[in-house]
């Protein structure tokens, strides 16, 4: 009820921070009232009244009036080549010349975007797959390769989708790069764009959301100009279904496992009520249709997606200076989850959201790791033929966490490769 003339109470500022947005309470309110975009717009608020934490208070602020004063996106540009090279498996960082980890990036995001033809597929990664789980992205690219499927990739920042920064409560610089983005990709007319990450997906597809005045409504600008272009957007896991369906995929090996799906908030809830619709359906098809797996369900989720703390530890978490001080719900969630698998005799878990792949290998790594948690192209790709090992995309957990406290002991053994890693990354920007 305030009219933010005077600063929040505290509990009531935590509870906007914390808030994951898988609308897990969606399903409860009689109303049917979407939480998530209350709460991006409450955050929006917040920060823009300075009462945000303070570190997502620089955050927006210097990001925002870079947007606004750099077309050019050179600093995104400069940020990505310094920061990409930490998610590198330490076999691509071994190659005897840079260039060739440099080369498989780049193949992941391909910044020769003006020779991109009319009509084309366009297969969009997204950030967080591409720079922290970069084996991830290439094993895709080999699924539709050896598909037999014509594509081309984007990744430059020209493509942001601006998701993160929405729910972050970063609504004018997401506006500002969904502008950007929508413009490039009407201007290249492609057929379809197939997005890897849920939260892509969500804002490439993006519905029109209540102003809270009259009728009124508005919608993201990105989805806005997909749709005036007539441009299909698809999740990667609808894709692939499509080319299983289609038989252009080919099943060589069985995985005689009984495997569970952990479906994502983001291609569920959010998606349903901020999205193109519910798509998690999709991952459930992909698992049944791989020979010889025993399809389960994870009985905790019933027909709800759990959040694994993404959202969540970005907000409330790591913009907290005194986050070291909170407990950790998202790994209580995911101990949950995990213990309800092991009653039932699950040891193999799968999802298509490369957010929930990073977050629970992170929380798996602390708890011992009692199952084996797979994102979904690997076992497609397994079950193809395809080589998956090794799986090094997991390396980074050996040396840190996403969850307090951040760094462990053995990030003191990593401090040579990010030395190396950093020092080879700003030659490479210093000399552009």
């Amino acid at each position: 009820m305030s009219d933010f003339k005077k600063p929040l109470p505290g509990i009531a500022k935590k509870i906007i921070w914390r808030c994951c947005t898988d609308e897990s309470c969606y399903d409860f309110c009689p109303k049917g009232i979407s939480k998530s975009i209350l709460m991006i717009g409450l955050r929006f608020v917040l920060l823009q009244t300075g009462q945000g934490p303070l570190l997502l208070q620089i955050a927006e602020n210097s990001m925002r009036k870079n947007l606004e004063k750099d077309p050019k996106f050179r600093l995104q540009r400069t940020i990505m080549r310094v920061m990409s090279p930490m998610g590198y498996p330490n076999k691509w960082l071994k190659d005897k010349r840079w260039d060739n980890t440099t080369r498989r990036i780049e193949r992941a995001k391909n910044p020769r975007f003006d020779k991109i033809q009319e009509g084309e597929t366009l297969f969009m990664p997204g950030c967080g797959h591409t720079y922290g789980m970069p084996h991830l992205v290439d094993l895709t690219m080999r699924i539709l390769d050896e598909s037999g499927v014509k594509y081309t990739t984007i990744g430059t920042p020209e493509f942001c989708c601006g998701g993160v920064f929405a729910v972050a409560g970063f609504l004018k610089g997401s506006f500002i790069l969904g502008n950007r983005t929508g413009r490039a990709l009407t201007k290249l007319k492609p057929d379809k764009v197939i997005t890897a990450c849920p939260g892509c997906f969500s804002a490439y597809t993006s519905k029109k959301f209540p102003t809270g005045i009259g009728k009124k409504t508005f919608s993201l600008p990105l989805s806005e100009h997909l749709e005036e272009g007539g441009i299909e957007v698809l999740h990667l896991s609808e894709y692939l279904s499509q080319l299983i369906n289609s038989g252009k995929i080919q099943f060589k090996r069985k995985l005689n496992r009984p495997i569970a799906v952990l479906d994502s908030c983001s291609t569920g809830g959010r998606a349903r009520t901020l999205g193109k619709g519910d798509v998690s359906a999709f991952q459930h098809e992909i698992l049944k249709s791989i020979p010889g797996v025993e399809y389960r369900k994870l009985p905790i989720l019933e027909d709800r997606s759990r959040c694994c703390g993404l959202t969540a530890k970005l907000t409330e978490k790591i913009a907290s200076p005194f986050s070291i001080l909170n407990p950790d719900l998202a790994y209580q969630s995911q101990k949950e989850v995990v213990n309800d698998a092991l009653s039932q005799g699950i040891h193999d878990i799968t999802t298509v959201c490369g957010g929930c792949a990073m977050m629970y290998g992170d929380g798996l790594n602390q708890m011992g790791n009692p199952v084996n948690f797979w994102d979904t192209q690997e076992l497609l790709a397994y079950s193809m033929g395809l080589n998956i090992y090794p799986r090094h995309h997991t390396e980074i957990f050996d040396w840190m966490r996403l969850s307090p406290p951040y760094l462990k002991v053995g990030m003191i053994s990593a401090i040579p490769r990010l030395i190396e890693v950093v020092s080879n990354a700003l030659k490479h920007a210093l000399s552009r």
